[in-house]
């Protein structure tokens, strides 16, 4: 037979477990609570900008991708010519090699 005090220890124990399980849900909870909160935050105010503020908006992106792509296309560019010096030059280094062999 269990003794009292081995029975109001596994008492205190179940207690204390279904006490911080509780805890923990209400937690959870609350926090997904929160975030479903802000999501529809966010979502109201995507709704509520007007068709000129997200055009400007968007004009915006498209100014800064245009200026990158000039950046990257000039880098390409000089790439490409350097790459051509490189090939012009071995070329050039090979028709030497012949005619020194004639």
């Amino acid at each position: 037979m269990i003794s009292p005090s081995i029975r109001t220890i596994k008492t205190a124990l179940l207690t204390a477990a279904v006490t911080t399980i509780t805890i923990g849900g209400t937690l959870y909870g609350a926090e997904l609570k929160t975030q479903k909160t802000s999501q529809d935050q966010r979502q109201q105010q995507s709704e509520e900008i007007t068709m000129e503020e997200k055009l400007h908006s968007l004009r915006s992106a498209r100014d800064v991708l245009v200026s990158k792509k000039g950046a990257v296309e000039k880098q390409l560019r000089d790439f490409e010519a350097r790459v051509e010096e490189r090939e012009e030059r071995k070329r050039r280094r090979t028709s030497m090699g012949r005619e020194e062999e004639k």
